[in-house]
This record gives C-alpha cells, structure tokens and sequence, in this order.
C-alpha cells in the first residue's frame, strides 16, 4: 500500500537535528486523520531518529519533542508494540529508553506482551539489558509482580546483566507505593538482593546498596532487616563493633 502524499512530505522534509523541523513535522501528522499501518511505522521511523542524537543536541527543545515523539507512536496502538521492541532489542542502551517508555506508556497491555517475549532474549546479554531497562520504566503497579522475574535474570554469569536488573529492580521500589508490594514478596525480595552485596563487580554491589537503600527509605524492609542491613553497612564503613 502507497502512502499517501502528505506523509510522504512530512518524511522527506523532516530533518531530525532541527527542533524546529522536528516541532512543524509533528503539527502535520497531528492534521492527518487516519494513518495506515505502514503509515504508521514509516512515520514512527522517521521521527524516532531523534532518539539517537538527542544527547548531543546544544538545544533543550529537541528533548522536549523526543518526549512528544515517544507519546506518538505509543498513541498509535498495540499494533506498534513488534515495532517498539524491535528497536529497544537494537538501540544502545541509552537511545533504548526513548523507545522503552513508548511503549510503557501503553501499560498494562504492553507489559504483558514484553513478558510474553522475555524468554526468547534470556541468552543474549544485551537484549536482556535493554529489557530490564525497559520493565523499569513502567508506571504502573502490575510491574512490582515482575521483581521475582527481574531477580532471578539479575543471577546472570554477565555482571552488567546483573547490574542493570539491579537497578530495574531499584527502579520500581523508587517508583511505587508501598502497598503495591505484597508481604510475601518483601523478604524474599530482600534477602535475593543482599546476597549481591558480596559480588566481586563493584558496579553490582553498588546497585546493590542502593536498591536496599531504597527498599529501606520506602519502608519495604522488617525490623530484622533494617538491623541486618544497619550492620552491615557499618561493617562495610569500618565502624562496626569490631573496629
């Protein structure tokens, strides 16, 4: 199927390094009614180059229009999920998260299909970074059912898998409230993140510090682990009882 000719337009003149480009692009496709699918992806490629670059811009206008740029495609349905994933599975990490929370932004029907698609990538290091970078950037509640899931791929022989499910982990903590965490989860989620404090990597530890450090200013943690941790710390400082 042809696309139509104002689309075509609109991708032929955008020039992705102008914000100004950019913010007229966007005007147009706001006025066309009814995209096809392949109007849709065409479009949605075209403007998610932004994604790449938009770290180097000397403009603050330019990561303004990514963020309009991430809720365009998100509002053009389920039917750009394979799209989204397509790209977050081949971006670097840091241009990933543009397409990683388009696709949060669909919530629930999104992280059931990211779910659906988690085994698939358990075997390539740098699918399941991008993943677990992805999972933290959902919004909604359902996601803390997903911290057993990002534990038991954060128990990864690749210490920046590892990390990263750290830091997703540490994410969602951040992120929700407290009665989205079930009791049941609280300490195993606890003890499966402590046993990363003795990790040899550094950046594991520290992902590791901080997640419990999270999971303690959120009120996640029991008495006995809040003394557990206190303990450690010290130890870890130097100042504990033994010193």
């Amino acid at each position: 199927m042809e696309m139509n000719d104002q689309v075509n337009v609109i991708i032929q003149t955008l020039d992705t390094h102008s914000a100004e480009s950019v913010t007229e692009g966007l005007k147009a496709v706001k006025a066309i009614r009814t995209l096809s699918f392949e109007e849709k992806i065409a479009l949605s490629k075209a403007f998610s180059d932004v994604f790449f670059h938009v770290h180097d811009a000397s403009t603050t206008q330019l990561p303004k229009q990514a963020v309009r740029i991430e809720r365009l495609i998100a509002q053009c349905g389920p039917e750009m999920f394979p799209f989204l994933l397509e790209e977050i599975l081949h971006a670097d990490t840091e241009s990933s998260v543009f397409f990683g929370r388009s696709l949060a932004r669909s919530g629930v029907p999104a992280l059931e299909y990211l779910l659906s698609k988690l085994d698939e990538h358990r075997n390539h290091d740098h699918d399941l970074i991008n993943l677990l970078q992805t999972l933290a950037l959902f919004a909604i509640p359902e996601v803390v059912e997903t911290l057993p899931n990002i534990l038991t791929i954060a128990q990864h022989h690749n210490h920046q898998v590892t990390a990263m499910g750290l830091y997703a982990a540490g994410r969602i903590v951040q992120k929700h409230k407290v009665n989205a965490f079930p009791e049941e989860l609280r300490s195993h989620f606890f003890d499966a993140v402590f046993r990363f404090l003795s990790n040899p990597q550094v950046l594991v530890r520290k992902n590791a510090a901080r997640t419990l450090g999270k999971m303690l200013r959120k009120g996640l943690l029991t008495r006995d682990n809040e003394n557990k941790l206190y303990k450690t710390f010290l130890a870890i400082a130097g100042r504990d009882e033994h010193n």
